[in-house]
């Protein structure tokens, strides 16, 4: 069963709010790529379906997203409190999603891709650090 995507993105929302000029996590429009990333990794695809499940019985037919933002809060420990370890990787999920995206990457100054070939600085090898090891006999065989 797939989850109600306007409450995922309350849901989302809440959890990475607004920040400056960048949108929450649901205003990022990342409900979809978290309901992917779900379903292609199982353990997240638990998690999200037992947040959900447990969001639809604290909310009884209420709407998420209409609610303010304590009573929000107010349901979320909830189903953290009812399903802590699928609460905790939902959130984990959540953050994956998030700093996963190029947008959130650029706000906080991260650069994308790997770490190489750019790499990151280093200081010059300074070859005395070996000077202990040349001084000992060898204790290899030679073949």
């Amino acid at each position: 069963m797939q989850p109600d995507l306007q409450r995922l993105e309350a849901v989302l929302n809440r959890l990475v709010p607004p920040v400056d000029e960048l949108p929450g996590a649901g205003g990022l429009g990342l409900a979809p790529r978290v309901m992917e990333v779900a379903a292609s990794i199982v353990r997240f695809g638990k998690a999200l379906s037992a947040v959900d499940t447990g969001l639809a019985e604290e909310l009884n037919e209420r709407d998420f997203g209409a609610l303010d933002g304590a009573q929000q809060t107010a349901i979320l420990r909830a189903v953290e409190q009812d399903r802590p370890a699928a609460f905790a990787t939902f959130v984990k999920l959540t953050y994956l999603v998030y700093y996963g995206d190029s947008r959130v990457q650029e706000r906080i100054g991260w650069r994308p891709g790997g770490v190489q070939p750019h790499g990151f600085e280093l200081p010059p090898f300074e070859d005395t650090v070996l000077d202990n090891v040349r001084k000992r006999a060898p204790f290899w065989r030679q073949l």
